[in-house]
């Protein structure tokens, strides 16, 4: 008899070390590496404009919204030198790109004095105003965009009817309600008041959302707004190609990506690097959710609480 105990005792020892086994495995087995290397392209040669376009007219953008793209990627890339671009798609290991951004914004601005040219949000708002649908129109919170405007007045041909109307919602910034930790939900809930509809299953906008302390500013309370974002394309063999401009005088970039998470990795390890600060993380939304593997940068431990979705 006690040799019987003796005997289911292990079975029930070995059945638990086997269940913890099979629990750990997974959690490894689920847990996906920080992103190490990017192939990316700054869109300065044939090749890789047509491999973009190629995207672009699979996620049925309009064929005048991708010329217009490509006519400003070409003024930029012209304006700086080609020889301070990626020839081509490239690899590197790590994740930021070196750029002589000090001399791309004294070229841009000895052949472009009285223009500042596109940004992160135009060049979106470029390719995705026809994808993007919103019926209620709301001013903006704050006034970080101001400077878009003069390029849409300056382009009103290139962009919709009244886009300067529609812009501001395009990217309205959201207050805190309460948890700030609960912006995202906050986020759709903005949206579901605009009626703002993404109806594209190919193309979606990916926005980089930083939160502006209370009194800063003027502010009365916290609020977030679109500091950063750019275009995912999901192309037909399932890959991605996240489509953005860096800056004002800082270079177009296409990015492939096998996963979302990868192109979280690259996204919050260029913004979530301020540490000890009282604000959120910057957090990713694609469309009107919180990206799907959306995670904080390890190498930034201390940088602040991270948002939730519900």
């Amino acid at each position: 008899m006690i040799r019987i105990c003796r005997v289911k005792n292990r079975i029930i020892i070995l059945a638990m070390l086997l269940i913890v086994a099979l629990i750990s495995g997974c959690e490894k087995k689920d847990e996906i590496p920080f992103t190490q290397s990017l192939t990316y392209s700054n869109l300065a040669d044939e090749a890789s404009q047509a491999e973009v376009r190629a995207a672009l007219e699979y996620a049925k953008v309009p064929k005048e919204r991708i010329d217009f793209f490509f006519e400003n990627v070409n003024r930029f890339n012209e304006a700086v030198g080609k020889e301070l671009l990626s020839d081509g798609f490239v690899t590197i290991e790590g994740l930021l790109p070196e750029y002589d951004t000090v001399k791309m914004q004294e070229r841009w601005e000895e052949k472009y004095p009285q223009s500042s040219g596109m940004n992160c949000r135009l060049t979106v708002y470029t390719l995705m105003q026809d994808l993007v649908q919103i019926e209620q129109p709301r001013d903006l919170v704050s006034d970080e965009y101001e400077l878009d405007w003069w390029e849409i007045v300056e382009n009103e041909e290139n962009f919709k009817e009244d886009s300067i109307h529609f812009y501001k919602p395009f990217f309205s910034a959201v207050a805190s309600e309460g948890n700030r930790r609960d912006y995202p939900e906050a986020i759709r809930k903005s949206m579901r008041e605009r009626q703002m509809d993404f109806p594209s299953d190919k193309a979606s906008v990916i926005s980089v959302y930083f939160e502006v302390p209370e009194g800063e500013g003027g502010a009365s309370g916290y609020y977030v707004f679109v500091g950063h974002t750019g275009v995912l394309i999901e192309r037909e063999d399932g890959s991605l190609l996240f489509i953005e401009k860096i800056a004002f005088q800082e270079p177009y970039q296409a990015i492939k990506f096998e996963n979302r998470t990868q192109l979280n990795d690259y996204l919050m390890n260029r913004y979530d690097v301020e540490y000890g600060q009282k604000t959120v993380r910057p957090f990713i939304m694609e469309n009107n959710h919180l990206l799907e593997g959306y995670r904080a940068n390890p190498n930034n431990p201390n940088g602040g609480k991270v948002v939730k979705d519900s």
